[in-house]
């Protein structure tokens, strides 16, 4: 990797140049005012001290110069970088609005898909669950009889209970992240997958696939039974 050179012309670099050659005329000064002090009447001594006031003076007065060209520099990188915050912050912004646009339009298409296909799919399922096992009573009291349909509810329950759908629902929800991915839900709405875990949807799809055939098999096992010739009774 390459290494950037320092600029020798830096404000910085200028700074710590007549910072170092002030010190060195400082010292210089020092001396030549400890000769003149000895031969206070020699003109060279004098003339010597007089250059190193004179450029004591000078490298001061680029110091004042230099540092004054350094808070000014500092000033406009404060106000560069301000400006650079506010540019960042504003593109931020137009992001969080542009994200509060798509947050809008994918709500809109999740209401539209429940109040126009997921809630009327959902009602449909209801009320079809209710008329299948109306039906399936319905064969079950016109086939045996009330007394013994009673003893068959349980069976009728199963075979024409809500397990398998609702395994079915619970299993696109899951997947789906409901509770889970997007919003938290809590504590108003929890899905969790049961202890067995809930497969794939086509998994439970073949399990509602069983129980519609077991149902339709004893539906059409308890007709067939009652069509059966029954054998006489005689008296004693």
């Amino acid at each position: 990797m390459a290494t950037v050179k320092p600029d020798r012309f830096s404000i910085d670099n200028q700074l710590l140049a007549r910072l170092s050659d002030l010190k060195s005329a400082k010292l210089a000064y020092r001396e030549a005012c400890l000769l003149l002090a000895r031969q206070p009447d020699d003109e060279e001594r004098k003339h010597a001290v007089a250059v190193l006031e004179a450029e004591i003076k000078v490298h001061e007065m680029a110091i004042e110069r230099l540092e004054a060209a350094k808070l000014a520099q500092a000033e406009a990188d404060s106000e560069q970088a301000k400006a650079d915050r506010i540019n960042t912050a504003r593109a931020a912004a137009e992001a969080a609005a542009a994200a509060s646009a798509r947050i809008r339009a994918t709500l809109d298409r999740l209401v539209d898909a429940f109040e126009t296909t997921i809630g009327p799919a959902l009602a449909e399922l209801e009320a079809l669950h209710r008329e299948r096992a109306s039906q399936a009573w319905a064969v079950a009291t016109g086939t045996l009889g009330r007394a013994a349909a009673s003893r068959s509810a349980n069976a009728i329950s199963r075979l024409a209970g809500q397990d398998p759908v609702a395994s079915a629902l619970i299993t696109l929800l899951v997947r789906s992240g409901l509770g889970r991915v997007g919003p938290s839900l809590a504590p108003y709405v929890s899905v969790g997958a049961p202890a067995g875990g809930v497969g794939t949807p086509a998994e439970a799809l073949e399990r509602f696939d069983a129980q519609a055939k077991n149902l339709d098999a004893f539906l059409a096992e308890t007709i067939e039974s009652a069509t059966r010739p029954q054998p006489a009774t005689t008296e004693e």
